[in-house]
């Protein structure tokens, strides 16, 4: 079940595992980690990522039409009505940019890409991410669709 679904239950920040052993405000003091909770794996891997450069990131899906071979970015729509790739500033404590785009990538598109934890494993991890500039968007290789 998504935890989305069920607002009452605990669910770790970054993978969303259910009930987290480890409240955020404890992981960090005396400041907090980020927010709400993390699990002991997710906070382990927190506090092993080299801190490095936090700045405004994102990200900018990208697949292959399978009938075209054409390549495809994925924008999402603003309540505005603005077209725009998922992205952001850096919360106090994201360790990099990575994070930040990780962590703004999932929650610009409503988890639809994958928690923080499966978009960095997914992407990132398998070289399937990469930056074509310093400016701040990671294009993400999701594949032939």
């Amino acid at each position: 079940i998504s935890p989305l679904l069920l607002p009452a239950m605990a669910f770790c920040e970054w993978c969303h595992a259910a009930d987290p052993a480890i409240p955020a405000t404890v992981l960090d003091s005396p400041s907090t980690m980020l927010k709400g909770s993390w699990c002991t794996r997710c906070a382990a891997e927190y506090f092993d990522w080299p801190r490095a450069l936090a700045y405004h990131a994102g990200l900018m899906p990208f697949c292959t039409a399978e009938e075209t071979g054409l390549p495809l970015l994925l924008f999402g729509c603003t309540a505005q009505g603005r077209w725009r790739h998922p992205h952001g500033a850096p919360d106090a404590l994201d360790k990099d940019s990575v994070m930040v785009a990780c962590r703004r990538g999932a929650e610009e598109t409503a988890f639809a890409l994958g928690t923080p934890k499966e978009i960095k494993e997914t992407y990132f991890d398998t070289g399937r991410a990469f930056q074509p500039g310093r400016w701040g968007a990671y294009l993400l290789d999701i594949g032939v669709l």
